[in-house]
């Protein structure tokens, strides 16, 4: 499998986990409203037990038994119901809340695995680079050889003495200049900066795209 086929890969799998990401984090938000819903209901019922309180200590305050009318009870049966649901809904918020921060997590491993990915395809084509440079310098190796050759070779003149071989000056100058060309001090970006910006751009690139190609970010 190429590298490129690999990051395609990885890209799939990122995006699969962004969407259960997406769906977890949509649920969390389903719970919380669930949870203001209950809360709500539970505010609205209101302090059922100090009411029970108050009313038995009026009652046994009058020298009566304490009892319960049938609304205060029917208020006491809701209350106790609402409160489970709340404690249910809350159970339910922080089991989705959870479910949303591993989602996250795993996200965070495959979006790390994805730019791993594209690292690899742009190490591949440095490979590829490479060869072609190695083969560059080669040539130019042979073409230097070449033309130092030829300096040291004299020839006879019409009068019968050797001379050297009288070279243009743009052979004597570029083989006296072996070196790249030097920027002046403030200039434009250097090539390699640049070339850096461009691989940077390329690596961002393929995260979106994996058929991306150099340059064309």
């Amino acid at each position: 499998m190429s590298a490129r086929d690999k990051l395609r890969e990885r890209l799939r799998e990122r995006d699969a986990v962004a969407a259960r990401v997406h769906a977890a984090e949509q649920a969390v938000a389903r719970a919380d409203k669930v949870v203001a819903e209950a809360e709500a209901e539970v505010t609205a019922i209101g302090d059922v037990r100090g009411e029970l309180v108050a009313h038995h200590v009026e009652r046994i305050r009058a020298g009566q038994r304490p009892s319960v009318s049938p609304e205060l009870s029917a208020r006491r049966r809701r209350k106790t119901e609402a409160v489970d649901t709340l404690d249910a809904a809350r159970a339910a918020r922080d089991a989705l809340a959870s479910e949303a921060e591993a989602a996250r997590t795993e996200h965070k491993r495959a979006t790390w695995a994805a730019s791993q990915a594209a690292a690899a395809v742009l190490a591949e084509e440095a490979e590829q680079l490479a060869a072609r440079l190695r083969d560059a310098r080669r040539q130019v190796w042979q073409l230097t050889d070449q033309l130092h050759g030829l300096t040291p070779l004299w020839v006879f003149d019409l009068d019968g003495r050797q001379r050297a071989v009288r070279l243009p000056a743009s052979v004597v100058e570029t083989l006296a200049n072996d070196q790249p060309p030097q920027l002046p001090p403030v200039s434009l970006p250097s090539p390699r900066t640049v070339a850096l910006e461009r691989w940077r751009a390329y690596h961002a690139a393929l995260l979106a795209d994996p058929e991306a190609t150099y340059g064309a970010s």
